[in-house]
């Protein structure tokens, strides 16, 4: 790919894509030499350093013109806020600053540090770097235990990690139908690794999130490695997709299909049946929610549980989580900031930038969406509120708007003079038209601020 002479990387890219392995991929923990040595703090000291004394020529995005970015800071906000009425105050904030202030900064340092298309593949292929990396690991864990579901780390349970893999299973679809050669023999080969790793957590969930993500895949108009949009339907899409089934086929487990096949007799299903199954839990949850609707606290939810007559189980449900812990304001700024970032990528889709290196947004825009219609099905099933993925997609997502809104100076081999009648005139026409006038060669998205840039006028 051919980029710019100018999209240099800002240095706090390098920490922001070692938080991106450390809170997706969990590299601490497959790799534990690494485990002593609080990678992860240093990761955000050393990101928050650089883009404090990072050089100025190179610049940082402004991150809170983004209505994403507002809109998150405000649930963080409420998250903050509701330790004070927290029925496990302890407990709500050790999670604030251990795990949901983590986060946070995972999102700003990529949204900030991405202002060129160089810097935005680097972090999409950071996170199918981390994907690979939990995929093989449970191809290994797999091939060297006898157990019937695979978990990878301590902090990703099979569902957990079927939610990884899934989400990000989009982004290297994408990818695999951009590129060429031996790059797209790369992303074939991780294409295949996380299906196998999907269905070897035996994880139902992820399974529908699979069938979810699939469906999309299929009836998306995927981009041509020349950065065009491809048919909805074409032979290189079935040929994709046969081959997809034939290696799930070959790979997987009969215990692992038996599994997944139960979801037929669900009238027999602990969590239909049993006090501790889902359906259960989200009943109390609602009750909850009905007692309560300004929350009981961030990361509470267990508490409430309990105290409802439950045994202190997980919501299992992001919406049901976010509006226990939250309240009614938490789901309503969940579904803004989700439906902000689907605006994105539509915005995207619809008005793609033309020529090499811009046909690299056009992937990682399709891949994004289809990152969080997976989140949207797995986490239907899973207490994945503030799940590590998320906020790195978010922040990957704040990072291509970047991108696409980045002005760029109108060169013109015959310009008007601002001040001539013809330019006042034209600009007066546009106005009447309802066309807005760019500013600095930017325009805007819907729900925007302006931003207003300068250009050198010719001598």
């Amino acid at each position: 790919m051919k980029t710019s002479a100018n999209e240099r990387m800002h240095p706090a890219v390098w920490p922001g894509a070692l938080l991106i392995l450390i809170s997706v991929g969990r590299l601490p923990e497959l790799l534990t030499f690494l485990a002593p040595l609080h990678v992860g703090k240093i990761a955000v000291l050393w990101a928050v350093a650089a883009i404090i004394a990072g050089p100025r020529d190179i610049g940082n995005a402004p991150v809170f013109d983004q209505r994403l970015a507002r809109l998150l800071v405000v649930w963080f906000g409420f998250a903050v806020v509701s330790v004070l009425w927290s029925v496990w105050r302890s407990y709500s904030l050790g999670f604030l600053f251990g795990g949901l202030l983590i986060n946070m900064i995972l999102f700003f340092v990529l949204a900030r540090t991405t202002t060129n298309i160089r810097t935005l593949r680097f972090y999409a292929g950071t996170l199918l770097l981390a994907a690979g990396l939990l995929s093989v690991t449970a191809a290994r864990v797999a091939l060297t235990s006898a157990e019937g579901r695979i978990a990878v780390s301590g902090a990703y349970d099979p569902n957990d990690l079927a939610m990884v893999l899934v989400m990000l299973l989009p982004l290297a679809v994408a990818w695999l139908f951009a590129l060429r050669g031996m790059g797209r023999a790369v992303m074939l080969l991780l294409c295949g690794v996380m299906l196998v790793g999907t269905l070897l957590t035996g994880s139902r969930g992820g399974f529908l999130g699979l069938v979810a993500v699939g469906a999309y895949l299929c009836c998306a108009r995927l981009p041509r490695s020349d950065g065009e949009l491809g048919a909805r339907f074409t032979p290189g899409k079935f040929a994709a997709a046969a081959l997809a089934v034939i290696v799930l086929l070959a790979a997987t487990p009969a215990s692992v299909w038996e599994r997944i096949g139960s979801m037929g007799s669900l009238e027999q299903d602990y969590n239909l049946t049993d006090s501790t199954g889902r359906i259960a839990i989200w009943e109390r949850g609602l009750e909850a929610m009905i007692a309560r609707p300004w929350g009981y606290g961030v990361k509470a939810f267990e508490a409430v549980e309990g105290r409802q007559g439950g045994r202190y189980k997980a919501a299992h449900n992001i919406w049901i989580e976010i509006g226990v812990e939250l309240g009614v304001q938490g789901i309503v700024l969940l579904a803004l900031v989700l439906g902000t970032a689907f605006g994105i990528a539509r915005h995207v889709r619809l008005q793609p930038p033309r020529g090499p290196p811009h046909h690299w947004v056009l992937p990682v825009a399709l891949g994004l969406r289809g990152a969080l219609i997976g989140y949207l099905v797995t986490g239907f099933f899973l207490s994945a509120a503030y799940a590590s993925v998320l906020f790195a997609v978010l922040g990957v997502f704040a990072g291509l708007h970047n991108v696409v809104r980045a002005p760029e100076p109108v060169i013109d081999d015959a310009p008007e003079d601002e001040g001539t009648p013809s330019a006042r005139a034209s600009a007066a026409g546009r106005r009447r038209a309802g066309t807005p006038v760019p500013i600095g060669g930017w325009r805007p998205i819907s729900g925007e601020r302006p931003r207003r840039t300068t250009t050198a006028r010719r001598s």
